[in-house]
């Protein structure tokens, strides 16, 4: 998961995400956010699951890709 955050910066240039709101329950979080970068303004949404020594096992990210791909540095 670290070595794909990794490229954001060089992907989008002035990368920022905000947090809107979390909702949670047990061991699973969903967050949702803003996002920022040179010519992209999105929403994206975060589903977390938990394990029992409160390390993320899943991940899932839900965004407006065509956004993201209009704004990616090629």
């Amino acid at each position: 998961m670290m070595a794909a955050m990794s490229k954001i910066p060089a992907t989008w240039p002035n990368f920022h995400l905000k947090v809107l709101d979390m909702i949670s329950e047990g061991n699973k979080v969903f967050a949702r956010d803003h996002a920022t970068a040179d010519n992209m303004d999105t929403m994206f949404g975060h589903f977390f699951f938990f394990v029992y020594n409160g390390k993320i096992s899943t991940m899932i990210t839900y965004a407006v890709t065509l956004s993201m791909f209009n704004a990616m540095k090629k």
